[in-house]
């Protein structure tokens, strides 16, 4: 429950710097944004994750021609396999999420581990860098 005290008064779309096989670009989109002062990274993250699917199609099988460019090589059946998002805090403090794990048996209760320090941040005070890229594996 967040009180009302606790939103800002206006939505803040979270900078975004994602690179993209080594290719840089900055974004700026109301998908990955928040009205909240203080957010969870797990909220972030997975409004990240799904912008990423939508636009890259990092995990495959998005369903729209997006991300086409960048092939299905991956077992993922995208042109990824590699990826992370990094929290950038403007007190240069950072954390980072491995988009690509899938949890010690592949089970979301394992995968789901990654959130239960229940981080928070100021939403005002940070900006994320996602680097996605394909390395092939032996």
């Amino acid at each position: 429950v967040t009180a009302t005290n606790e939103y800002l008064d206006k939505s803040r779309n979270i900078p975004i710097n994602i690179w993209i096989n080594g290719n840089h670009k900055t974004i700026s989109t109301n998908k990955v944004s928040t009205n909240k002062k203080f957010v969870t990274a797990q909220e972030i993250d997975v409004k990240l994750r799904k912008y990423l699917q939508e636009e890259y199609n990092i995990y495959g099988h998005n369903g729209t021609k997006k991300g086409e460019e960048y092939g299905h090589k991956s077992k993922f059946y995208s042109g990824f396999n590699i990826g992370k998002v990094t929290f950038h805090l403007n007190n240069n403090d950072t954390f980072s999420y491995d988009l690509f794990y899938t949890g010690d048996d592949g089970l979301p209760k394992s995968f789901l581990k990654i959130y239960e320090d229940n981080k928070t941040v100021e939403s005002e005070k940070f900006h994320l860098d996602v680097d996605i890229s394909y390395k092939e594996t032996i």
